[in-house]
């Protein structure tokens, strides 16, 4: 740790940051739009037509002529990461009473914890409104389903695998990740058409899974959206709102794309890693403080918009 930085990175902290999750959270956001990093704050990156990958040219060869030239281009734009962060304090006293009583409990890597939990969850939200957002779709991918209660995916004359099916050849690049809203999830799930479908039987009770849905579509992933965060404003009392709301999402993500090469609908440029660390205060409290903080530095951009299919409120 260098003392002498403004903000010493502490390598314990900053790992234990990296490597944390918290069990009781689901959180989606780096399988939706994976993590790639770029070697400036300020980048360019290329948005690519897909089209350019079905384009057949002429591949013969004469025998002394010149194999035909392709020029794989995409549109270069520039963006910038932001730095996003949390701080805790800790008063000295909090520190050596832990260490006194002879347990367990660190009341920095508690901190730590507590502020990546809450950064993370900042995120889920970020990519959650990135992708609930209809101008990051092709207009001809996005439908509404919130005008009309009988297209709604819980009704009776509604069979969703039959909807998600078709959806899913739509795109030039057939996607391989579904997300869907736990409200949308719960009630879908047990949609008797789906039942009986992943049963292969007539028996239309119950509800199927995750990996049911997958396989029946083909796809290689369904993931279903569980955070929930406080809508109300600071002070007032908790209002708690799903993340990810009652919508539904197919997406074509490359987890090996990024700012220059891969085709996918959407990725996050990163700039290092997450990092925690100390800085003393000795103003705070009888005998000083700490102050934790963590911070991550990222973006998330959108790629190829027609790569995928976005369904409004697919239930009440």
């Amino acid at each position: 740790m260098t003392e002498t930085a403004p903000f010493p990175v502490d390598s314990h902290l900053q790992g234990l940051s990296i490597a944390y999750r918290n069990p009781a959270q689901n959180f989606i956001a780096d399988k939706l739009m994976p993590r790639t990093q770029v070697a400036t704050k300020s980048f360019k990156y290329l948005t690519f037509d897909s089209a350019q990958h079905f384009s057949l040219p002429d591949t013969k060869v004469g025998r002394k002529s010149e194999p035909t030239i392709v020029e794989y281009s995409g549109a270069e734009k520039s963006a910038t990461v932001l730095d996003y962060g949390l701080e805790d304090i800790i008063p000295i006293d909090d520190i050596e009473q832990a260490k006194a009583a002879q347990h367990d409990y660190d009341p920095k890597a508690r901190a730590v914890e507590f502020l990546t939990d809450l950064i993370m969850l900042d995120r889920e939200r970020r990519v959650a409104k990135i992708i609930q957002d209809p101008s990051n779709f092709e207009q001809a991918n996005v439908t509404n389903v919130a005008s009309n209660s009988n297209a709604k995916w819980t009704h009776s004359s509604q069979n969703p695998r039959d909807i998600l099916l078709t959806a899913l050849d739509l795109p030039i690049l057939r996607p391989n990740i579904m997300v869907i809203g736990r409200e949308a999830w719960t009630k879908i799930r047990q949609h008797p058409k789906l039942v009986a479908s992943a049963a292969r039987t007539a028996n239309s009770e119950g509800a199927i899974s995750k990996s049911q849905l997958a396989d029946m579509l083909e796809i290689k992933q369904v993931l279903v959206g569980d955070s929930i965060y406080n809508s109300a404003n600071r002070g007032q009392e908790l209002d708690a709102a799903y993340t990810w709301g009652k919508n539904v999402a197919l997406l074509h993500i490359n987890e090996a794309a990024g700012a220059h090469n891969g085709i996918t609908w959407g990725y996050s440029a990163e700039y290092g890693k997450r990092s925690a660390g100390i800085i003393p205060d000795p103003n705070k409290g009888a005998r000083g403080a700490i102050v934790v903080r963590v911070i991550e530095s990222c973006c998330e951009l959108v790629a190829a918009k027609n790569l995928g299919v976005l369904f409004r409120a697919v239930i009440s």
